[in-house]
C-alpha cells in the first residue's frame, strides 16, 4: 500500500492516515491542513472546502450499493458461502429475535417453581433414605435374633501339682488360702511368717 498522492510507501516510519473529507488514504505529508472538527484534510480537499461554506458536509459519500448492503442483514448477504450448519444457526438466531421477550415477573415466577420442586425432591430423597436405614436395622435385628445363642464352653485348666511358692512337689492344701498347694517346708515356714499359723491344712494326693 502507498499514499494516493505521492505514492510513499507506507511503513512503520510512513503511518497509513485517511483524509476525513474524501476519505483517501494519504501520508502524513499530504495531509498538512486541519478542518475544524473534521480533522486532517489533504490539499486538494482544503481549497474546496473554503470555497463552501465552513459547516457544510464532507463532499465525500460511500456509493449507494454499500449502503443497500448494510440494510440487508448479513445473513443474506453471505448466504451463498455459508454451510448447512451456519444456515440452521442463522435460522435460530432469527427466531430467537421474533421471540418476545420474558418480564423479569415472570423469571422471578418460574425461579420460584423450580426451587419448590427442588425442596420437595429433597424431601422426598431424605424420607427414602431414612426408611432404607430404618429397614437395615430391622433386618440386621432379625438375623441377630434368629440365630442360636452360642453357649460358651469354658474349660477350666487342670490343675498344677506344684506349691505356689517354690514350684515344689506339692504335699499339703491349705482350706483357708482357697485351696493352695505348698510343699511341707513352705506350709511351716509360710504360714508361720504371715502370722496365719492357725489355717486348716489337709494333704494332697496327686490325680493320675
Amino acid at each position: 500500500m502507498s499514499c494516493n498522492h505521492c505514492n510513499d510507501k507506507f511503513g512503520f516510519f510512513n503511518k497509513e492516515l485517511g483524509c476525513a473529507n474524501c476519505g483517501l488514504s494519504l501520508c502524513g505529508k499530504c495531509l498538512p491542513h486541519k478542518w475544524q472538527s473534521l480533522g486532517k484534510i489533504c490539499r486538494t480537499c482544503y481549497p474546496k472546502l473554503l470555497q463552501n461554506d465552513p459547516k457544510t458536509e464532507p463532499t465525500f459519500s460511500p456509493p449507494d450499493r454499500f449502503l443497500k448492503r448494510l440494510e440487508k442483514p448479513l445473513i443474506t448477504i453471505y448466504k451463498s458461502n455459508c454451510s448447512n450448519i451456519d444456515l440452521q444457526l442463522a435460522k435460530r438466531l432469527e427466531k430467537l429475535k421474533e421471540t418476545p421477550k420474558i418480564s423479569d415477573s415472570e423469571i422471578r415466577q418460574r425461579l420460584a417453581k423450580l426451587k419448590e420442586g427442588r425442596s420437595l425432591n429433597n424431601t422426598e430423597s431424605a424420607t427414602k433414605t431414612s426408611k432404607s436405614e430404618q429397614e437395615q436395622v430391622d433386618a440386621l435385628l432379625e438375623q441377630l435374633s434368629s440365630e442360636p445363642k452360642l453357649e460358651e464352653n469354658r474349660s477350666e485348666s487342670p490343675e498344677l501339682p506344684w506349691c505356689v511358692l517354690c514350684n515344689s512337689d506339692a504335699e499339703f492344701r491349705c482350706l483357708d488360702c482357697g485351696g493352695d498347694l505348698y510343699c511341707g517346708q513352705c506350709n511351716a515356714e509360710g504360714h508361720k511368717e504371715w502370722g496365719e499359723t492357725g489355717h486348716k491344712a489337709e494333704p494332697y494326693e496327686r490325680t493320675k
